[in-house]
């Protein structure tokens, strides 16, 4: 059975393989490049072809990869809700998740891996962002003069929301996507 969705790969699964894909199974004896954030955007070229032949056989090939630091990506938060409040506002809220000892299931909050808190909820209409909030505790609130002027004819029914944590080293990260009904 092949696992999928691990160590903040969601992203990655948004386009589904049909059975029998090809895949590549990497284990121990694939190295890291020695790579480092200095090296993030820029082109890297690699030869590579089967180990039983030299470099220079007809069987290697040679490509220009983009390093995206991928490992440094923040995972995207899970648990995204939405609540309005008696005054008409709307509490978003998640729940963080860390790339470094978050595993124990002894833990109450997993510890954070950045820097500093700090998050980027959109509210969107289709691929438009309507409203967006840079927050540093895992929640914001959506005022409802807010919430007028950014829908004047009034809220879409489900609300499409999403929010990545963000990273001093590698920006925003992945984004967790919700079809939330207020």
């Amino acid at each position: 059975m092949l696992l999928r969705g691990q160590r903040g790969s969601e992203p990655e699964m948004a386009a589904p393989r049909p059975a029998g894909s090809t895949f590549v199974l990497l284990d121990d004896s694939v190295v890291p490049l020695p790579l480092t954030a200095e090296d993030r955007d820029r082109p890297i070229t690699l030869k590579y072809g089967p180990a039983s032949r030299l470099p220079t056989d007809v069987s290697w090939t040679q490509a220009t990869f983009g390093f995206a630091a991928r490992a440094a990506r923040p995972f995207a938060p899970v648990r995204l809700r939405a609540r309005r409040l008696a005054n008409g506002d709307i509490r978003f809220s998640w729940v963080r998740r860390t790339r470094s000892g978050g595993d124990p299931w002894s833990v109450v909050e997993v510890p954070l891996a950045e820097d500093a808190e700090s998050y980027r909820l959109e509210v969107m209409d289709g691929a438009t962002i309507k409203r967006a909030f840079d927050t540093t505790v895992p929640e914001a609130l959506w005022t409802a003069v807010q919430q007028a002027a950014d829908f004047p004819s009034g809220l879409p029914s489900p609300l499409s929301v999403r929010v990545a944590q963000k990273s001093a080293r590698y920006g925003v990260g992945a984004y967790k996507m919700e079809n939330l009904h207020v």
